[in-house]
């Protein structure tokens, strides 16, 4: 038997070349897929080391395909195109993995750039490659492999390189000997020349120092605003942005070469500029303008202006095409370099939804079309000069391939119904799509989106969010799947088959039957019974497991809850033997077995939780397992043995059926032996899935190996193993006919393989009764309107919650029939005494008895006073502790927090605007020690100010306003309005101490001469003494009301 790849089905959004006219190429897995350049169909693969590929190129002319795969040492390899035969092997060119290979036009020369651990740029000679000595111009000669082993490629130059990452390779086309290479640290030109006999490379970088950056609108308001601005912190904001730009400027994403030695290079800022290979000098630029590389943003999405970059580029002969991260791609006229000739987007994808980033390009090897790969699992593919596209609205390019966006989680294999050819794969995935696929041509049938409400509106809302789809499960015999969403969500869904008339073909749709809320963690486990209508539903974080009825009759119902303990752990895996659901947990790695209850349950309070009956250790894998699957062969009655995987573990193991696994005796001791082991991963096994009729499994690794053996009684033999993913296998699944199969991988990759056996023998296909479900489909979700189709609800109770609100309903129905069972009880009693009452009345008065003989035990009512006034004043009591606790802790906070404050924090809202709020400055109380420290201040700046003026200080240019407490220009507000706004404090006072003196003089009695002058001295000298220690004092405290 073999497995052997056919198609795939993702796009992990990697580098993209063509091999020829009709083929591109891109990293899928562990090696490389081709695919039609048209029809986006497989053409073949290349698997050229288990260990993965870091980089790749293709040469037409050269017909080869250059790889370089992650061994140790790396290695780069060079296949032949299209019988993919190796023809060299280069050595030796980096110690880590390569950033970047590329090879010339020709197929002679290869060049491989490594940036971790000494980073260095080599130049290798293919011997044998391309034209002969002579025919290409400038190439150097074949130098023949001095060993004289074949297939070894000879290194001819290497330099070291400062790129601390390498973003773009190129070879001129024209000339071999000329590479250029870039990244974040800018755009470098490397020559190879020969010196003396030896092969030598020199450098020259690219001058990005007059790169234009673009502006925009924005940008000029800005520098308008500036001006107002204070000039130091003008000059700070100018130096910062100095910086960016010189950072973004010199980041160069893209590169391609052009006629006369001649660059063009792409920064991060969407300046392409036109450079001088030999000189590195910038000959001319072209700058997009930010609101031409943010147009998609507003074109048919709500994300906001995002900046693009540029992806790649190549030219023709009158045009530069660049395309860029936000769906365009642009045509650029040459030679005049000046202006954007037309451009075409990425539109036209299925679901209404466009991509939102390119990822990579490729051109033709003749120039005639271009692919465009997209972060959202789509191919796009157009000739390279559409003459119906305009300048003024974006063309559309047609769409080669659609996969999903993002992670690919799970995939389940779907039996159509009966007059269908082939079965389907479905694949569900982060992007929350569920997609089907042909499972012999690979190609897409239909699919279904999961998605949920960001707000809880009143009517319909356009604001939704994709709901990741995390585990998947198909009901044997019938096209029914069972969705688990990220959201804790349970989604049954119908998939019909509808032949067209006058046709052999198929028209597919995707029904809903139910959604169950079930948790509030995701859907982590999904396990279909063999032959009854239950599917097994399991949360591994929130440890609970529900078994669910799936017949068309049982409206889908759970009828058996499990809660593992916190002591057991995750769930790690579970599986149906027999009627037991046998469950893995990942902590104490015990495997319990449970009972399914029969009978049909009426009512969600009566699912009691399912205690185990068995619980059986297992000593080799103390961690659980990651599968279980029973073995039933062909005609046996009942299981009769095991197979399990564990991540701890390198392969599948077998456990015979240990006794009193079916039938259990309560509190017996039993233990699960692994019998019969067989390896073949390196880190432990993720996954595995069984044949419809239990003689093969396949098996997926941690280490990306897909396995598959042949099971029998008590042993198990591998026939075939691919190593064709790079991570680790998270879901693998046999078709109905076991002719094919399909694997998922967390890198990305997504594979369908054709399973071989032996002489071409195949599995019959089973026959699907998908009659007993298409009648409850169309009742319940044929219609758009119907509520099944409707997005997901924002907040849903969970299944335990149903059954709590249900429990407690119930309860309050209860206790309502008690009370009214009372009430009816008393108001008969009631009756009674009327009757009595109104028998005494009409009595003779010798048998008429007193009116208080008529109340009924005075006793207990008088002990119900009481005991309801002590329960009251228990209350009041309970009441008053917990104000008086409530008192100590608010006058508490008050003493530390609010008293502590001389003014406190305040905020005042505005009511018609949002957001708007306007905050005082709170003050802090000063403790006995800062209020001494802060009066010592003053006084000391008081005797500062007197010395200053003493020392005949009345101005200075060193140091400007240095006398000034409060400057001259400043806002009465800095005081907090604690002082009256005063434009000169010192000249008021002055003013004040003279007209206090000037009174004084006039009211006193006449003096001698000189003693009157030397009074006047005194006094003046004093005044203005006083004046200043005023000035010092006003300053001082202007300065602490400030």
């Amino acid at each position: 038997m073999e497995v052997v790849p056919s198609t795939a089905l993702s796009y992990p959004g990697s580098a993209l070349a063509y091999v020829d006219d009709e083929h591109f190429a891109y990293i899928m897995g562990n090696g490389l897929r081709f695919a039609d350049a048209t029809t986006g169909k497989t053409k073949t693969f290349l698997w050229a080391d288990p260990r993965g590929i870091s980089a790749f190129d293709c040469s037409f002319k050269g017909r080869s395909v250059v790889v370089a795969v992650k061994s140790h040492p790396p290695v780069i390899k060079s296949y032949a195109w299209p019988s993919l035969e190796l023809k060299h092997t280069l050595i030796g060119g980096a110690d880590l993995d390569y950033d970047m290979v590329v090879v010339s036009r020709s197929g002679e020369r290869v060049v491989s750039v490594s940036t971790s651990k000494n980073p260095r740029l080599v130049v290798w000679s293919l011997p044998g490659a391309g034209p002969s000595d002579g025919n290409a111009p400038g190439s150097p000669p074949t130098i023949p492999d001095p060993s004289g082993a074949s297939g070894v490629g000879i290194m001819l130059a290497e330099i070291p390189v400062t790129l601390s990452e390498c973003t773009a390779v190129s070879i001129n086309p024209g000339d071999s000997n000329m590479i250029c290479a870039c990244g974040p640290e800018g755009i470098f030109f490397y020559k190879l020349s020969k010196v003396q006999g030896a092969w030598k490379l020199s450098v020259t970088s690219g001058d990005a120092s007059d790169l234009e950056v673009p502006k925009s609108e924005d940008d000029e308001s800005e520098a308008t605003s500036s001006e107002e601005e204070d000039e130091e912190a003008e000059e700070e904001e100018e130096a910062r942005r100095q910086d960016e730009l010189s950072q973004t400027r010199g980041h160069f994403m893209a590169c391609t070469w052009a006629k006369d030695n001649k660059v063009y290079g792409g920064n991060a800022d969407g300046t392409i500029g036109c450079f001088n290979a030999e000189t590195g000098e910038l000959l001319d630029q072209f700058s997009f303008s930010r609101e031409m590389m943010q147009m998609t943003a507003s074109i048919s999405d709500n994300e906001g202006p995002v900046e693009a970059r540029i992806v790649g580029m190549f030219n023709t002969k009158t045009d530069l095409i660049v395309t860029t991260s936000r769906r365009l791609v642009y045509w650029i006229k040459l030679p005049k370099f000046n202006r954007i000739d037309h451009y075409a987007s990425c539109y036209g994808i299925a679901d209404g939804t466009p991509p939102s980033r390119i990822s990579a390009c490729a051109c033709s090897p003749t120039y005639e079309r271009f692919v465009v790969g997209t972060l959202d699992g789509t191919i796009h593919s157009d000739k390279l000069t559409p003459s119906e596209y305009n300048s003024t609205k974006p063309g559309i390019m047609p769409m080669t391939a659609e996969f999903h966006s993002g992670w690919v989680l799970c995939a389940t294999t779907v039996a159509t119904a009966a007059n269908a050819t082939e079965d389907l794969m479905a694949t569900g995935g982060s992007d929350g799509t569920l997609r089907f696929w042909f499972s012999d041509s690979g190609k897409f049938a239909c699919l279904r989106h999961y998605k949920m409400e960001l707000e809880e509106m009143a009517g319909p809302s356009e604001d939704l969010t994709s709901v990741p789809v995390t585990m998947l499960a198909t009901q044997p015999g019938h096209p029914v799947v069972a969705v688990g969403l990220a959201s804790g969500q349970l989604s049954i869904v119908y998939v019909h088959a509808e032949e067209v008339q006058g046709s052999s073909k198929f028209v597919m749709s995707v029904l809903p039957l139910a959604l169950l809320p079930l948790y509030a963690q995701p859907v982590t486990h999904l396990e279909f019974h063999p032959t009854k209508p239950w599917l097994a539903v399991g949360s591994a974080d929130e440890g609970l497991l529900y078994v669910v009825d799936c017949s068309p009759t049982a409206s889908f119902k759970v009828i058996a809850s499990i809660e593992c303990s916190a002591a057991a752990g995750r769930i790690a895996a579970i599986c149906w033997y027999a009627d037991k659901l046998l469950v893995s947990t990942a902590n104490d790695g015990v495997v319990r077995g449970y009972v399914m209850p029969e009978g049909p349950v009426e009512d969600l309070v009566a699912v009691e939780p399912t205690p185990p009956v068995c619980e059986l250790p297992t000593p080799r894998h103390p961690s659980g397992f990651s599968s279980l699957i029973a073995h039933q062969p062909k005609g046996a009655p009942a299981p009769t043995g095991l197979w399990l995987s564990a991540v701890t573990g390198k392969g599948i193991g077998y456990a015979a059926p240990v006794e009193g696994l079916v039938e259990a005796v309560a509190g017996e001791t039993l233990s699960l032996e692994v019998l019969n082991e067989a390896s073949d991963h390196q880190k432990g096994v993720s996954c595995m899935a069984v044949s419809p009729l239990n003689d093969l499994v396949l098996s997926g690794g941690l280490d990306g190996r897909v396995s598959l053996w042949s099971i029998g009684d008590r042993g198990a033999t591998k026939m075939a193993h691919l190593q064709c993913h790079s991570s680790a296998v998270v879901s693998v699944s046999f078709t109905g006919d076991a002719r094919a199969a399909i694997s998922v991988a967390l890198d990305g990759s997504v594979l369908l393989h054709s399973v071989k056996h032996k002489e071409g023998k195949t599995k019959p296909r089973p026959i699907s009764t998908a009659a007993a479900f298409l009648g409850v489909a169309r009742k319940r979700g044929a219609a758009p309107s119907a509520a099944l189709n409707q997005p997901l609800p924002l907040s849903t109770d969970t299944w335990k919650d149903e059954v709590a609100r249900s429990a407690s309903e119930s309860q309050a129905m209860n206790a309502q029939a008690q009370l009214s069972t009372q009430r009816n009880a008393v108001a008969e009693l009631a009756k009674q005494l009327q009757g009595l009452l109104q028998a005494n009345n009409s009595a003779p008065d010798i048998e008429k008895m007193d009116r208080d003989e008529f109340v009924i035990d005075l006793t207990r009512r008088d002990a119900t006073v009481e005991a309801n006034k002590a329960q009251a004043a228990k209350v009041r009591s309970e009441n008053q502790a917990n104000d008086a606790v409530r008192d100590l802790v608010t006058t508490r906070i008050r003493h530390h927090c609010v008293d502590t404050m001389e003014v406190q924090a305040q905020e005042v809202h505005a009511l018609q605007k949002a957001h708007c709020i306007v905050a005082n400055f709170p003050i802090r109380k000063l403790d006995g020690k800062e209020a001494a420290k802060t009066d010592r201040l003053k006084r000391l700046r008081v005797l500062e100010l007197r010395q200053l003026r003493h020392a005949g200080v009345v101005g200075s240019n060193v140091w400007p306003g240095r006398r000034n407490e409060i400057p001259d220009d400043i806002s009465w507000i800095v005081n907090e309005g604690q002082l009256a706004p005063r434009i000169d404090v010192v000249a008021s006072l002055k003013e004040s101490k003279a007209e206090s003196k000037k009174k004084g003089g006039e009211g006193g009695e006449e003096k001698p001469a000189a003693a009157a002058k030397g009074e006047k001295d005194d006094a003046t000298e004093d005044g203005e003494e006083d004046a200043h220690e005023g000035e010092g004092e006003g300053e001082g405290e202007a300065a602490g009301g400030g």
